[in-house]
């Protein structure tokens, strides 16, 4: 959950990961590093964020939005399944958790 937990606070911060990005392998690579370490200034900054950047919750009823409302405000386009995306998602996934793990052991930073 707490992996979870920190995918989703980043998403927030830095909307572009929510959506398919379709740039260079090069260039996506170099914008996701970016995000993850400014977002980890961000949180040694004690910079908490704004709970409206979150879009799965409505701020006038404070109830969570289904997906397909979310995907229109991001306007999102059905995109063709990626085959295997799961394997080599739940790999990068792992090597984020590593990642940060070790930067909490102060084994590493960015």
């Amino acid at each position: 959950m707490v992996v979870e937990g920190a995918f989703g606070q980043l998403k927030g911060r830095w909307r572009i990961l929510l959506r398919k990005n379709e740039c260079h392998t090069d260039t996506l690579k170099s914008m996701s590093l970016a995000c993850i370490i400014l977002h980890n200034v961000c949180i040694d900054l004690e910079d908490q964020g704004n709970r409206g950047w979150d879009l799965t919750v409505d701020e006038t009823t404070q109830k969570r939005r289904p997906r397909e409302v979310v995907r229109n405000m991001l306007h999102m386009t059905k995109c063709r399944k990626i085959p295997d995306s799961s394997r080599k998602a739940t790999q990068i996934r792992d090597n984020f958790k590593n990642k940060f793990w070790n930067e909490k052991l102060g084994k590493g930073r960015y």
